[in-house]
């Protein structure tokens, strides 16, 4: 096995056994979350995959995220 693969794969491990939950979104859709965090919450990659982030943010925070969302998408 060559360094590359074994730094994906440290990296990969790190990832998934990590005990805070890490989501990555990609336009309001989740494409990664480790598996640990997201089980101790009682939820299984079928139940996130492929979501709408917007899906598991309360109706009356919606907005404010949105609006977090744009400003932050102006400063990168």
């Amino acid at each position: 096995m060559n360094g590359k693969n074994n730094n994906y794969i440290q990296y990969k491990l790190l990832l998934e056994n990590a005990s805070d939950l890490i989501i990555v979104i990609q336009d309001n859709k989740i494409e990664f979350v480790n598996q640990k965090p997201l089980a101790d919450l009682g939820y299984s990659i079928n139940d996130v995959s492929d979501k709408n982030i917007f899906d598991f943010i309360h109706v009356d925070d919606r907005e404010r995220v949105a609006e977090f969302q744009i400003k932050k998408a102006k400063n990168d």
